[in-house]
């Protein structure tokens, strides 16, 4: 069984693997990824393959903390579009619209994974978290007229699936929590906004 062959066994999506860039052709020495797994159950994965790892040389990013909504008195309001119904395994995207709600032109950055989402079963277990693994050290523009709407929308895409397509989520219902992860204003509103939208259902299709 091959490397990739193995990880495929796992609800486990891969984002950087190290060897010692000294000595080529040397084993591997770690591996960093996102989802539902412990690092020791990547380890015994990685055996059938003929590759030993310690669970401490496997990073796995779990579950991200939601944090709370959006308080009152924020610059901004926010608005989550994202469609009610999806099918298993398929693309889908989720966007936020911004609007000024202050009298003054806001001038605001954010990067490159400005949201993340979690999707969660009829029984509040996180299946499926968005967050990704490594992002690029960017900032992108964001104007917003007084009291209008900014001239961008933040956008998430991801597919409906356990990480990996071999894992697609299963029909049914579920809650989806999209978040946003830095937003920053300049002048008065200098702070680091970081805020759920709130909740919407998920139905998915076969």
């Amino acid at each position: 069984m091959t490397y990739g062959e193995a990880l495929d066994l796992l609800p486990f999506r891969v984002f950087s693997s190290g060897r010692d860039p000294l000595t080529p052709g040397t084993p591997l020495n770690s591996i960093a990824g996102v989802g539902s797994v412990t690092p020791q159950e990547v380890v015994e994965t990685l055996k059938l393959a003929g590759i030993v790892l310690s669970p401490d040389q496997v990073r796995v990013v779990g579950v991200p903390a939601v944090p709370p909504a959006l308080p009152s008195g924020s610059p901004v309001h926010a608005a989550l579009v994202a469609p009610g119904t999806g099918r298993s395994g398929a693309p889908y995207q989720v966007t936020v619209q911004l609007t000024n709600v202050t009298a003054q032109t806001l001038n605001g950055k954010y990067g490159e994974a400005a949201l993340d989402a979690v999707i969660e079963d009829s029984s509040g277990k996180a299946v499926f978290w968005a967050t990704p693994g490594l992002v690029h050290a960017v900032a992108y523009n964001l104007d917003c007229p007084p009291l209008g709407t900014c001239d961008q929308e933040l956008k998430l895409n991801f597919d409906l699936n356990r990480f990996q397509p071999r894992f697609p989520l299963k029909p049914g219902d579920y809650t989806l929590k999209v978040f946003v992860t830095g937003l920053t204003f300049s002048k008065e509103y200098a702070q680091d906004l970081r805020f759920q939208l709130p909740p919407q259902k998920l139905t998915l299709l076969p």
